[in-house]
């Protein structure tokens, strides 16, 4: 068995993969070394020593992009199965006699390279690796409405991000964050190094440095907003609320043009294409860059040809009233040439026409103001179900109604952790919780739960405040999960007496 095919799959707190075939994978010290040089570009790396088992894993990791290498004796047999798997974005056969499997692999083309030397495959999967940014998946969410309601998704998303930047930070989080990436590239020592001098040299005005740095931040940041890491996410904080003040501090002041090279799959242009006319939303940063040329250069070295390659072009007027912040950040980036253009997490924009020049899709963007777009009102309604103030607790509650049992229990437990006794928010932990815990079904903890909350509340409103009376609601809901109808209706009849008064 491999030795590390105990790691879990949603261990990998990155994009990108690495999956290598070979009987020997961590056996012959020329394997072992080369998986520890390739960490530095891929630092999620699953070996396997069996097909059944390699097989199995790659189509079940269908939240990443799969660099696969395999061994001359198990090429012929996996490749033909595993090679239009979305995930797998590049092949490489590592072989002893090269001739004999460059005709086979000639009708695959995800197979980049059929080499006997070992460095050669490695300095090749390093320079793929540096070109594939615009082949990493690009987190888009459509507000799609019928005739009936809006996608609540949408809404859901753009109220978190809001309550998330603006709720106030607890200490431990970024310890907590970067304990969890320590553990997370293990044995990384070029990773652990960048780890070190971030703990000891990250403050609020360098946020923008480190995200555009090829490193853990950004890697990790924009997997968690694509895959709705909200427990990263929340530990994250703090690094998205500083790249967001560093933005709106310098915020352009003039319309701009920008673009976006982007590779997409041929079924997720059929989406946008039915969108025209409709507001998007990117859930993760959006960087984009003020040369057009420069970006489709950047497109044409794609290396996946069943992909499509797209340009967005986008118009973005920061005169605009209470738009997200975007700004040039060529100053702050490693890579100036670029003239990069860098969007906040969450804007939102009108995709206002998509058209082909030659084989490139066209995409057009408007920017669009969060005052002046179609949902408002249905923001400001749910704001209000949820609750007006931005603090863990409405987090908490966004997330229960978003269906985020697990993200919103790890929430409330947090504060509830860090808060000392006796704080006005305990009991709105016990609140919520005791919430989480009738979704579950869990009723005779959510009840004891609950009647924690309502032993606090007691002490602090008086006996008709409808707080009471709500908890009392709710207690009553838990007793008629469990079938204990006569504990439902002697709940149910407190909150009724109370809304009476």
């Amino acid at each position: 068995m491999a030795t590390n095919t105990n790691i879990l799959i949603s261990d990998n707190l990155e994009t990108f993969s690495l999956v290598w075939l070979d009987i020997n994978v961590n056996v012959i010290k020329e394997n072992v070394t080369a998986q520890q040089e390739l960490r530095s570009s891929i630092n999620h790396i699953r070996t396997f020593e069996t097909t059944e088992e390699c097989e199995k894993y790659i189509r079940q990791s269908n939240q990443d992009r799969i660099t696969f290498i395999v061994s001359d004796k198990f090429g012929q047999d996996i490749v033909p199965r595993i090679h239009d798997q979305p995930q797998i974005t590049s092949i490489y056969v590592f072989c002893f006699n090269c001739s004999t499997h460059e005709q086979w692999t000639l009708k695959y083309r995800k197979v980049k390279n059929v080499s006997n030397q070992i460095s050669d495959l490695i300095s090749q999967i390093k320079g793929d690796r540096r070109r594939q940014k615009i082949e990493e998946p690009m987190p888009i969410s459509v507000a799609e409405r019928s005739s009936t309601e809006i996608d609540g998704g949408f809404l859901h998303y753009q109220l978190f991000l809001q309550i998330l930047t603006q709720m106030d930070s607890i200490p431990s989080e970024k310890e907590e964050l970067l304990e969890l990436c320590r553990q997370t590239y293990y044995g990384n020592p070029s990773e652990l190094r960048i780890i070190e001098e971030f703990e000891k040299d990250y403050h609020n005005d360098n946020a923008l440095w480190w995200y555009t740095r090829e490193s853990f931040v950004y890697r990790t940041l924009n997997k968690a907003f694509r895959t709705h890491n909200d427990n990263f996410l929340l530990l994250s904080r703090f690094l998205i609320r500083d790249i967001r003040d560093q933005l709106s501090r310098e915020q352009l002041s003039l319309p701009i043009r920008v673009y976006r090279g982007q590779l997409m799959y041929p079924e997720e242009l059929i989406v946008l294409q039915s969108s025209v006319g409709s507001l998007i939303s990117m859930k993760s940063f959006l960087s984009t860059s003020m040369n057009r040329e420069y970006t489709l250069f950047c497109l044409n070295s794609g290396t996946d040809s069943s992909m499509e390659c797209v340009l967005f072009e986008i118009e973005a007027d920061p005169r605009l009233t209470n738009v997200k912040p975007f700004a040039d950040i060529s100053f702050h980036s490693q890579f100036p040439d670029e003239k990069e253009v860098l969007f906040m997490a969450g804007c939102i924009f009108r995709l206002t026409n998509m058209r082909k020049e030659n084989t490139i899709n066209i995409i057009e963007l408007t920017l669009v103001s969060d005052e002046d777009h179609d949902l408002k009102e249905l923001f400001t309604h749910v704001k209000k179900e949820i609750g007006t103030k931005n603090n863990f607790f409405t987090l908490a509650n966004l997330l229960l109604r978003s269906g985020k049992l697990d993200a919103a229990e790890k929430c409330a437990r947090r504060h509830l952790k860090e808060l000392p006794e006796g704080h006005r928010y305990v009991p709105l932990c016990y609140d919520i919780l005791g919430g989480i815990l009738n979704e579950r079904g869990e009723y005779d903890e959510a009840i004891q739960t609950l009647q924690k909350a309502l032993q606090i509340y007691q002490q602090t409103y008086p006996s008709t405040s409808p707080v009471i009376a709500t908890i009392y609601n709710t207690i009553g809901a838990a007793y008629q999960g469990k079938g204990d109808l006569n504990g439902a209706l002697d709940a149910y009849e407190k909150a009724l007496n109370i809304d009476k008064q």
